[in-house]
């Protein structure tokens, strides 16, 4: 009779990859980053970029370096309403370099934003391998989580517009310095300085980079430093210390005795409580199924514990709380991850600190690191359990990557300008204003004025810039009268808005109220002087006067600050024609 045959050993660990087959492995999951966002290329510029790039006059040089690094965020906007909460100075400093580089080519600024987006997918894969590598699970969730992140179509927000350059250099700055140190012995070294330096560039460029602590701090205690001594410990966080404080010598001059900005405070303390939960479920399903991704998701508070969306939150917490103490003792590398994820989950809770809208895609650039790491660690343990398996595993994770990278890509063509963005939003979140004035906005971009004043009217009374195309949309309709009362609103709440009073004397010149129109003018150009388009609009009013010396001197004033400028060049045609006509004829 013979023997059974013995059953099969359990499999040991993997073998570690070569380095061959490491930089193999980073260069795809770059490549699958480059790829998904490279139509982003093409996308003009949107939103708050508008204001940010095109109009933003600390970018003209570094002469306002002081003023950047001295005032909040905002500073540069004198807009009734503007939050006062952000100090980020790398972002104007980021834009200042791409305007030197590029000018106000769209494609500079979404080639930085594309870059960073590659270095960062790549350093989710080394800080991947650096994670399981400790536990000695092999190399394929490093590699899965980095492709799965290269690809999320979470991202678009953050990486397709120019404006979210922010999340990309916050994470960059976060993922460097979590690599520095996960690769570095314990106390005072090299890679420990570096990490000091990429803490404080993360900082800078938004204040949730404050996290990196947090996100150190749990990989050190449960995996790294339990064998440190005191000494070691003060050495490895000694240069994290010295970028917060550099952080906060900047920061705090420079926010000194300016109000916060909170939205949403009428909930009490009870109600931004209860909606925290309903917010853990919208971050949570987003990071595992982004099917509704929308630029602008409308916050509808919960008023009741019985409320579906505070009990998929609390269902949410729980379950992932008893898998974090499942994790805690059996796979330390997991909850690490996991840690991640849900620690920076955190500060998105607070809804007084947020948006109007309180939820935000591009917030989750930074924790989605934890998810697809945690992702790519269950996709790892999946082999380890069933060896055959694999051939299932990596094709499962072949469709995702590439189905994400269809939907990312396509996503980023919802982003290529106002009107796509809008027109796409409002279709979504049609009960927002602020939606329906945006999309008027883009609408007047393109010439179509009375769609634009449709979606226009129904952001009313709306803000000074929004009743300011309202008043353009009419005059170019050719209803005078609704116009100048929209615009003369405007002068009133924003009087030291030139292109209103600019907009207002041109609606005088058509109704043939001269004086008024000279005046407001007057005005505009009184504001900007050395702008050409108060200058030439002066110079129309006065050459419809009949005032042919003024109306030269401003339109050649005009082309003095921008040679070439076409309106200018017409209007000084038009005036020798005008001469020649009142010239006698000779005898």
């Amino acid at each position: 009779m013979s023997l059974p045959s013995p059953s099969p050993a359990p499999a040991g660990p993997p073998e570690a990859p070569s380095a061959r087959q490491r930089w193999l492995s980073l260069a795809l999951v770059c490549v699958c980053a480059l790829l998904t966002y490279a139509n982003t290329l093409a996308n003009g510029f949107v939103w708050d970029d508008v204001v940010l790039i095109q109009t933003n006059p600390w970018l003209e040089g570094p002469e306002h370096l002081g003023r950047i690094l001295g005032s909040h965020f905002w500073a540069f906007h004198d807009e009734a309403g503007v939050s006062q909460n952000y100090y980020r100075p790398l972002v104007h400093l980021t834009f200042m370099l791409c305007h030197a580089l590029f000018g106000f080519q769209p494609w500079g600024y979404h080639l930085v934003s594309l870059l960073g987006h590659v270095a960062v997918s790549g350093l989710v894969y080394q800080v991947g391998w650096v994670l399981c590598a400790r536990r000695q699970m092999g190399p394929f969730a490093a590699l899965a989580a980095g492709l799965l992140f290269a690809v999320h179509p979470i991202h678009t927000e953050a990486v397709a517009w120019a404006a979210s350059v922010n999340d990309v250099g916050m994470t960059l700055g976060i993922m460097l310095a979590l690599w520095w140190l996960m690769t570095s012995g314990p106390g005072l070294t090299l890679r420990a300085a570096l990490a000091g330096l990429a803490f404080l560039f993360a900082l800078l460029f938004k204040e949730p980079g404050i996290l990196l602590l947090g996100m150190v701090g749990v990989y050190d205690v449960v995996l790294a430093g339990r064998a440190w001594s005191p000494r070691q410990w003060v050495g490895r966080y000694l240069p994290l210390a010295v970028a917060l404080a550099l952080y906060a010598a900047l920061r705090l001059p420079a926010m000194a005795g300016l109000g916060r900005t909170l939205h949403h405070t009428k909930l009490g303390t009870g109600g931004l409580i209860l909606n925290a939960f309903p917010l853990v479920a919208q971050y949570v399903g987003a990071l595992v199924l982004p099917l509704e991704l929308n630029a602008y998701h409308v916050f509808v508070p919960a008023e009741s514990l019985g409320d579906p969306r505070v009990l998929s939150g609390l269902a949410a917490l729980v379950g992932l709380g008893i898998v974090a103490l499942v994790l805690w003792r059996r796979e330390p590398s997991a909850f690490v991850a996991l840690a991640w994820c849900l620690g920076c989950l955190l500060p998105l809770l607070y809804i007084p600190a947020l948006g109007k809208n309180a939820f935000s895609e591009r917030y989750l650039y930074l924790p989605s690191v934890g998810f697809v790491l945690f992702v790519g660690w269950g996709l790892e343990a999946l082999l380890q359990h069933r060896p055959a398996s694999r051939p299932w595993l990596v094709g499962a994770l072949a469709v995702g990557v590439l189905g994400g990278g269809v939907a990312s890509a396509r996503r980023n063509q919802v982003w290529h300008d106002g009107y796509s963005l809008w027109s796409d939003t409002e279709s979504k979140s049609p009960e927002e204003p602020s939606v329906q004035g945006a999309l008027g906005l883009a609408l007047i971009d393109r010439g179509q004025f009375s769609e634009a004043i449709a979606h226009l009217e129904r952001d009313r009374p709306g803000s000074a810039t929004v009743r300011k195309n309202l008043g353009l949309a009419y005059a170019r309709m050719g209803r005078l009268r609704e116009a100048e009362a929209e615009l003369q609103e405007v002068v009133r709440m924003k009087p030291e808005d030139a292109s209103a009073w600019a907009n207002l004397c041109l609606v005088h010149k058509n109704l043939k109220q001269w004086s008024s129109a000279r005046e407001e003018c007057e005005t505009a150009v009184r504001l900007e002087p050395q702008a050409p388009e108060p200058r030439v609009s002066l110079g129309q009013v006065l050459l419809s006067m009949g005032h042919l010396d003024e109306a030269e001197q401003h339109l050649r004033e005009a082309l003095a600050r921008r040679p070439g400028f076409v309106p200018a060049r017409r209007l000084l045609e038009r005036l020798e024609r005008e001469r020649q006509r009142a010239e006698p004829p000779a005898p």
